[in-house]
């Protein structure tokens, strides 16, 4: 019988997750899969047919689906799973069993002979619908499990579900505007678009709103970089607009932004001095546009290991030959001399040996 339960999610600020998590280490163990950072990289291969049959039925909200994936972390194939996920109605379960590093490689060449005689009833149940269903390794899934609150929400977007604005914050470099777009991509096909809206355009957006309404397509607003000087008055444009005073937000639009700046405003010492009588107001005003936001998603840099992974997968996606040992420490200097890791960092160097 399988062990059915519910599964909740919630989205939650920056402080409130710390706040959460400084409470619950009383009560629970972390995650073994976690690193020092409290945080690990899953990477995930889902099974589908030429239909896109399960992507399409969680999109569309079937009441009861179910869907294959081979599931690791932190790039440790020991942790190596096949699971089937089932949502049945406001209830889920999930299967699991261990698979070896040669298994999923022979899954991947498309080689299925062995399944049956494997002694693993998920391993025969994947066989049967592989032959009945044509489900076959379709795409790679590898994330953070904070960026995956930005796929969740733009695939509510899709879904004609509530979606979030989105404010994503952190160092340089650190993918923040590499995510949205790589979201895109990967959504393209179900009819998602992205449109860059530059800075001096915000006053802009309500005419765009009011031009994308109608469209059966679905759109990601997406303004790089965003920022203001004190005077610029701006923000208070996008502030209407994310707090749905202009009009009421579109079904088919979320605003995707990005900034190095945790509160969107640049302040000097001498702003701290200046002769406005209600300086703390006028500032407060400004800070307060980045809580217009729904979601807030925060971006660091890569730790060691993880930006000397992206080296690696990049420098094999390139074909750059080199022995990895000699790869990591011509990366490891090349990060040093750029004043630190990073996703850019990690690109620009790779990019640096195939010149």
């Amino acid at each position: 019988m399988p062990n059915y339960r519910h599964e909740y999610k919630f989205r939650l600020s920056a402080l409130d997750c710390l706040t959460l998590r400084a409470r619950l280490r009383a009560a629970l163990r972390p995650d073994p899969h976690a690193g020092p950072s409290g945080r690990y990289r899953v990477r995930s291969v889902y099974f589908d047919n030429e239909d896109c049959a399960a992507l399409r039925e969680k999109l569309d909200g079937v009441a009861h689906r179910e869907k294959f994936r081979l599931r690791w972390y932190n790039g440790e194939l020991a942790s190596l799973h096949l699971e089937k996920k089932v949502k049945d109605g406001s209830l889920g379960y999930k299967l699991a069993c261990p698979l070896s590093r040669e298994e999923a490689a022979r899954l991947f060449q498309g080689d299925r002979a062995w399944m049956p005689a494997s002694g693993r009833a998920l391993l025969v149940e994947l066989y049967a619908k592989w032959n009945s269903q044509g489900l076959r390794p379709a795409v790679m899934v590898d994330y953070q499990r904070e960026q995956r609150l930005i796929l969740d929400n733009t695939l509510a977007l899709l879904a004609d579900r509530p979606a979030a604005n989105i404010l994503l914050t952190g160092d340089a470099g650190t993918g923040k505007s590499s995510t949205i777009k790589a979201v895109v991509n990967e959504l393209y096909p179900q009819g998602l678009r992205i449109i860059e809206v530059r800075k001096e355009l915000l006053r802009s957006i309500p005419a765009l709103l009011d031009e994308l309404t109608d469209n059966p397509l679905k759109f990601i607003l997406f303004i790089d970089d965003l920022s203001f000087q004190k005077g610029d008055d701006r923000y208070s444009a996008l502030k209407a607009v994310l707090e749905g005073s202009v009009s009421a937000k579109s079904r088919n639009v979320a605003i995707y932004a990005t900034s190095n700046r945790r509160h969107l405003v640049r302040e000097t010492f001498s702003d701290r001095e200046g002769d406005d009588v209600h300086r703390g107001e006028t500032m407060q005003e400004m800070i307060s546009l980045s809580e217009r936001f729904g979601l807030h998603v925060t971006f660091q840099k890569p730790n060691k290991e993880t930006y000397l992974e992206i080296v690696r997968r990049l420098a094999e996606a390139r074909g750059a030959q080199l022995e990895t040992g000699t790869l990591e420490a011509l990366a490891e200097r090349f990060a040093l001399e750029r004043g630190g890791r990073s996703a850019r960092a990690a690109k620009q160097f790779v990019d640096s040996l195939l010149r």
